[in-house]
């Protein structure tokens, strides 16, 4: 039986909940709420990612990126809006089933539901997949700074 240090390392787990910290507090703020909401998986993940690669201390070459770098780029950033999404998608799921067993819903009510959590998590995973790899390809494109003389 796997544990979750196996299936998350240390610096994935501290990402993935530096994320879902930024998009609950993006939603609580009053008036933020408004632009928090559409873009907290955005900038929940962009700042996620960064904070993994200050956990590993990932450091780029000098340059720009390659478009071998990019395409690694976009395969961590689909892994880490992945599993944003998924545990979006659980609090969701946990979220609908309790609203089911306290709230006597119609069908229809029940259907739009469960639509409202699908497309929510598959924007949520979209969106912090974007976030995460937009972070990498700036990280990238920063110049290193110069140390003093």
């Amino acid at each position: 039986m796997a544990t979750v240090g196996a299936m998350f390392p240390g610096p994935m787990l501290k990402g993935i909940l530096v994320g879902l910290g930024i998009m609950l507090l993006l939603m609580l703020i009053p008036i933020v709420d408004f632009v928090g909401i559409p873009f907290g998986p955005f900038i929940g993940a962009y700042y996620g990612m960064a904070s993994i690669r200050a956990s590993t201390g990932e450091a780029f070459p000098p340059g720009p990126p390659t478009s071998a770098q990019i395409g690694a780029f976009a395969i961590k950033g689909a892994v880490f809006g992945g599993i944003l999404g998924l545990s979006v998608s659980l609090i969701l799921v946990v979220v609908g089933a309790s609203l089911m067993a306290t709230i006597d819903l119609s069908g229809r009510f029940i259907l739009l539901l469960w639509l409202a959590v699908v497309v929510f998590t598959m924007y949520t995973a979209t969106m912090a997949a974007l976030g995460a790899t937009y972070s990498q390809i700036r990280a990238a494109r920063a110049e290193p700074a110069e140390e003093p003389a």
